[in-house]
């Protein structure tokens, strides 16, 4: 093996070890906060509804868990040509569904789900959805 090829690999087991530390002035908190906004991924494409209008997920809001832990909870958007729609004031750490024929999420508060909303796929406005037994 050659002196620049064992540098190389040197340099490389160097750098893999390496953790990126806060910045000056931030926490290992807020680092991590920052590491969940850098990996959140762009606008998804989730599902088409009956009616043509396409249901994205988007960018959202970081959460904190019960442990502490950062979560991304994200926003929902509904596209139909050119019109967007983003959903008001709901936040979710779990995917859409539609069911029975209605597009449904759930709240997301500190990176725990809560209660559902149906969406409104023409106004894009959230309805609570009441659970069996309340």
């Amino acid at each position: 093996m050659t002196l620049a090829r064992s540098a190389s690999i040197g340099l490389l087991l160097l750098l893999s070890a390496c953790q990126r530390a806060p910045a000056p002035g931030m926490t290992r908190d807020s680092a991590a906060t920052a590491r969940v906004v850098d990996s959140a991924p762009p606008d998804t494409p989730l599902l088409d509804l009956d009616d043509g209008t396409e249901v994205w997920l988007t960018a959202g809001r970081v959460g904190r868990g019960p442990t502490g832990a950062p979560c991304l909870e994200r926003g929902i958007q509904l596209r139909k040509g050119p019109l967007r729609m983003s959903v008001p004031l709901l936040y979710t750490s779990q995917l859409p569904v539609v069911i029975r024929g209605r597009l449904v999420a759930s709240l997301s508060t500190n990176c725990v789900s809560g209660d559902d909303y149906a969406i409104d796929p023409r106004t894009a406005q959230p309805t609570k959805l009441e659970r069996p037994g309340r």
